[in-house]
């Protein structure tokens, strides 16, 4: 095997190993991208990606302590059907319910300024996430701009929940922006 040592990156690498390393990646992407099992890769990495943002989500409840943890299932699972930042739902809940340690009538989300009533946190979720995804209120703006309108009279509303949604993990997404219909 020849070795030609060099310094890259204050690293001494072999040009041998540098060319066969990219190489073995050009043929692994082009395999993963073309090859017959291509969609199946796809639908792993999505797996992965689903599994990946569940314990995220519920690392992010249980380090604060959060009963909310038990609804993570359900958070995502209304993200994904309203298309929503799989943050958000989770971040407005942690923000208006105290961590999911106080609200009333299942309104973890202070709906309608703590108003609405709901039969269950299960259904709270599912009203919010269609509110955000479908009223013409909220439909197609980007997250800080549906947050303001979310609670206009908290000037700082927005930052707090979107420092939320950071804290819980990165987006995973495409698009940010509730889509417009």
């Amino acid at each position: 095997m020849l070795n030609f040592p060099y310094l890259h990156d204050g690293i001494s690498v072999s040009f041998w190993n540098k060319t066969i390393g990219r190489v073995a990646g050009v043929t692994l992407a082009c395999a993963m991208a073309f090859g017959p099992n291509a969609a199946g890769a796809q639908q792993t990495r999505g797996a992965e990606q689903a599994e990946s943002r569940l314990s995220r989500l519920r690392n992010y409840f249980r380090t604060n302590r959060s009963p909310l943890e038990r609804w993570s299932d359900a958070f995502l699972a209304a993200a994904d059907k309203h298309n929503l930042d799989w943050r958000l739902l989770p971040s407005i809940a942690m923000i208006e319910s105290g961590g999911g340690r106080a609200y009333r009538r299942n309104n973890i989300f202070g709906w309608r300024s703590g108003r609405a009533q709901f039969t269950s946190v299960n259904q709270a979720i599912e009203y919010v996430a269609t509110r955000l995804s479908e009223s013409p209120i909220y439909r197609g703006r980007p997250v800080a701009d549906l947050l303001r309108i979310y609670n206009p009279a908290r000037p700082i509303y927005a930052k707090k929940i979107m420092a939320v949604m950071e804290s819980i993990g990165p987006e995973l997404r495409m698009s940010a922006a509730i889509p417009a219909q």
